[in-house]
């Protein structure tokens, strides 16, 4: 591999990295906007309970579903493994969530999830974007939370 072909190679790495990332930030914001920008505008989202978002504003949709069930969300987004075949860029990324709540008890829980994203991406105008997200929860845990 050439430096050259390295160097666009460690910035695409980079950017999609970035993008993943920006994902977790977005949601945690409550950023619809900022969620949505992030997709292509056909872009699709599937989510764990299957069901499919198309567009930006149906997938901006995911963002009012957390702010309604959950006080906070926290993701930190773990491995992102890179599969570029014929020009698509595909990934397989892991993240861990943690999402609180109030039981019906009022007591504070951390939702736990490790979740797993199946994505692929495409480039517009210089910028990466999702094209598609699948979501598949591997697991969940819920625990009690005590104030710091």
């Amino acid at each position: 591999m050439t430096t050259d072909a390295l160097q666009d190679e460690l910035h695409r790495r980079l950017e999609l990295r970035d993008l993943v990332e920006r994902y977790g930030s977005a949601a945690d914001a409550r950023d619809r906007g900022a969620f949505a920008a992030l997709f292509a505008p056909h872009g699709v989202l599937v989510t764990s309970s299957g069901e499919r978002l198309t567009g930006r504003a149906e997938v901006a949709t995911v963002v009012d579903g957390l702010a309604a069930r959950y006080q906070r969300t926290f993701h930190f987004v773990g491995r992102q493994e890179l599969q570029v075949t014929t020009g698509v860029v595909s990934a397989a990324v892991t993240c861990l969530a943690h999402h609180l709540l109030r039981q019906d008890d009022g007591e504070p829980r951390d939702d736990l999830l490790l979740i797993e994203y199946a994505d692929s991406y495409t480039c517009l105008d210089g910028r990466w974007r999702v094209a598609s997200r699948r979501i598949d929860i591997a697991w969940q845990l819920q625990r009690p939370l005590r104030a710091a």
